[in-house]
């Protein structure tokens, strides 16, 4: 018969029809506890075999997945209905329990509470609650009878001859009805009963002392290797991994719980792992962008925004301890500063050099070069660093074209300002030197100020380039490695020098245009003219040296005139292999 613990009662409870064999600590310490009962009709209770507590402990959402198979009633040991249900039935006399410290039962060396418990040969395994894990199945109407049919006398005996027989309600009305995991309302008295058949029956589910040491061991393994993963393969990368660790929590416990009847825990693991890798992420996030904020504050000034939106993106692109690198560098002076500073005031030539770098530094940026310095008049700037770039040669001669083209714009521009004024300004011309070589490159300075820098022999050739255009009267002139870096380009070859410091001498050419000019059947007549002349002058043959001349003359314009001027008074004195510069 049942009887009900009740929290706020004094009544002293009856005394228990099962005795109670005990291994380990007391298991009082761990069941639920209650301070009274209700009881039964007297009648009824003085009849039964047994007495069995009928108190359900649903979970926080109020369904229920447990029944307690021990119960605390005013410090008495009490069976549960279905516990004692099952003794009566076994015709047993004595329910044993075995909880923490019995036979050294314990989990990563905490006590557990209670283990299982055995009524005969029947073993229950039990949370430390002293609780049954239910594996429930859907009610089947035709396993239940109608109280009238047996109190009319309509109810075969053979129906029920052999079987265990649990009597209880299933009106609504009658408040006994509970939720389960399979249904909303099911009768209470079909709970104890599938508790009973499943005790009976010997499939259990459980929830191994390992369990949360497990399940601690893989978050923690999990969650540790989670976040390395974010580092290398990136959020996207780690959240597929993620989420394939989320699935061998829930395919594990699935197995473990169809083959073994364990119960092990996907959720927290799952969340935990999500809780890890959002953390980990976020993380990544707010150090990438302080990252992307040092990158943005160190080259924002010379370098172009979408290069600094590129290293932002792609830090491995950026090397800021120092490393060398093949380079292409550009230096660009103004011819004659010194007397177009002298009719100027500050104010005036201060606006003057902003006017003149605005454009040129814009032209340099968009061909995806490096601001390096302005000293004074000139302009030092270099490509393929911080980003690297296969075509760097290409685009810093094409940078020195554009800003060529600009200063002429610029000059039409002053002069007809100065014109409206009544006044006549002076033509200012622009000498650049570009040189391609191996620099070390990084951050050159204290910690306090440095700059993004380069170093080395190119720096320094590139700018005794740009001073020898005022000897040969050209606007732009490359070294030999510049020149074949950019094959596409307009190049005529002027002449091997020898460089300050160096000991060989340096194939120097004259930068013309772009691939269109190249391409033109013009060039390509100045090109064999100027190659002739070349050959001519390295044989002293002064007739094919005049012949080949004129023809360049011709051919070349005013914009050479100065350098064949050159080539002239060198025909009968020297090859041109002896200039030096």
């Amino acid at each position: 018969i049942g009887l009900a613990g009740e929290t706020a009662g004094d009544k002293p409870p009856p005394k228990p029809h099962a005795s109670f064999v005990i291994a380990g600590d007391d298991p009082l310490q761990f069941v639920p506890k209650f301070r009274g009962t209700v009881e039964s009709l007297p009648v009824l209770t003085k009849a039964a075999r047994g007495l069995g507590a009928v108190n359900w402990l649903p979970e926080r959402d109020q369904v229920v997945r447990r029944v307690p198979l021990l119960l605390s009633i005013a410090g008495t040991l009490y069976p549960s209905l279905p516990l004692e249900t099952l003794r009566v039935a076994l015709n047993e006399t004595t329910v044993f329990v075995r909880s923490s410290g019995g036979s050294s039962v314990t989990a990563f060396g905490q006590r557990t509470g209670i283990e299982h418990v055995r009524v005969g040969k029947t073993v229950l395994p039990t949370d430390g609650d002293g609780e049954l894990w239910l594996r429930l199945t859907r009610p089947d109407a035709r396993r239940y009878i109608s109280a009238h049919r047996v109190l009319d006398g309509t109810l075969d005996a053979k129906e029920v001859a052999g079987r265990d027989i649990l009597v209880g309600t299933s009106a609504v009305g009658l408040l006994d009805l509970r939720a389960t995991p399979l249904d909303s309302a099911v009768p209470g008295v079909e709970v104890h009963a599938q508790a009973l058949e499943q005790m009976l029956n010997g499939d259990h589910l459980s929830r191994p002392p390992f369990a949360t040491g497990l399940e601690l061991a893989y978050l923690v393994a999990a969650g540790a290797a989670l976040a390395w993963l974010i580092g290398r393969l990136g959020a996207i990368g780690a959240a597929v991994i993620g989420a394939a660790a989320v699935l061998v929590v829930f395919t594990v416990s699935w197995l473990a719980y169809t083959n073994a009847g364990y119960l092990l825990d996907p959720v927290y693991p799952s969340i935990a792992l999500l809780l890890v890798y959002l953390a980990t992420s976020l993380t990544g996030y707010i150090a990438t962008e302080r990252e992307r904020s040092r990158v943005r504050s160190a080259f924002g000034h010379y370098v172009a925004a979408p290069l600094v939106e590129e290293l932002a993106r792609n830090h491995d692109k950026l090397k800021l301890g120092g490393e060398t690198r093949e380079v292409t560098v550009l230096f660009a002076d103004v011819r004659g500063f010194t007397n177009i500073a002298e009719g100027l005031t500050a104010e005036e030539l201060i606006a003057f050099l902003n006017r003149l770098f605005t454009p040129l530094s814009d032209i340099i940026l968009e061909e995806r070069g490096t601001i390096d310095k302005f000293m004074g008049d000139a302009v030092m700037a270099f490509w393929n660093a911080p980003v690297l770039e296969d075509t760097h040669a290409t685009s810093a001669c094409r940078a020195a074209l554009r800003m060529q083209a600009q200063v002429g714009r610029l000059n039409d521009l002053w002069a007809a300002e100065a014109a409206s004024r009544g006044e006549v300004v002076a033509h200012v011309q622009l000498g650049i030197g570009l040189n391609t070589g191996d620099c070390c490159v990084g951050n050159v300075g204290s910690p306090q100020r440095f700059d993004y820098s380069i170093l080395g022999d190119v720096v320094n050739v590139a700018s005794r380039l740009e001073g020898t255009t005022k000897t040969y009267g050209v606007p732009i002139i490359v070294g030999e490695k510049t020149a074949l870096a950019a094959p596409s380009l307009a190049f005529l070859e002027i002449a091997s020098v020898k460089v300050r410091g160096k000991e060989r001498f340096e194939r120097i050419f004259v930068l013309l245009g772009e691939e269109h000019v190249e391409r033109s059947n013009d060039f390509a007549r100045l090109s064999g003219a100027h190659a002739r002349l070349l050959a001519a002058l390295a044989t002293a043959d002064a007739a094919a040296a005049r012949s080949a001349l004129a023809e360049c003359r011709d051919l070349g314009g005013a914009a050479l005139s100065r350098l064949y001027d050159d080539y002239e008074r060198q025909l009968l004195e020297r090859p041109p292999a002896t200039v030096s510069a």
